[in-house]
């Protein structure tokens, strides 16, 4: 099975996932026993390009695991770096909010369901089911 809390996968005896303990069915969802394979998670990263430690542009990727294995599941535009701040992507800065927000819709517009966020500020995390 693959915990939806926290994406890691965990023996299907299992009542909940021994990485973050969530219950399998905790969130109202229906996770029916020995369907939770049937899950997918993603979360949006990001990816710099530039020439050796200068990176200068930015996208986001949703970065899905399932099943199948790993794909992307959507990418935003590319946006310049942001000069001088010590994390090249700032949240303030409204070009990779755009960006952002490009991915989080295609997500939502292909099924996916918001879970709680990841390490960054733009690490949105997801969940659907697969389809058949």
């Amino acid at each position: 099975m693959q915990c939806l809390q926290c994406g890691r996968w965990f023996p299907g005896e299992s009542e909940s996932c021994p990485n973050c303990d969530r219950s399998s069915g905790s969130d109202g969802d229906t996770h029916p026993e020995g369907q939770w394979e049937e899950w997918e998670t993603c979360e949006i990263t990001s990816e710099g390009s530039g020439i050796a430690w200068l990176i200068t542009d930015f996208h986001f990727v949703a970065n899905a695991t399932g099943p199948r294995g790993k794909y992307s599941a959507a990418r935003s535009g590319t946006f310049p770096a942001t000069p001088g701040y010590p994390i090249p992507i700032d949240a303030s800065d409204p070009r990779a909010n755009a960006a952002l927000a490009e991915v989080v819709q295609a997500l939502m517009a292909a099924g996916w369901k918001p879970l709680p966020r990841g390490e960054h500020w733009f690490s949105f995390r997801f969940y659907r089911q697969v389809e058949t």
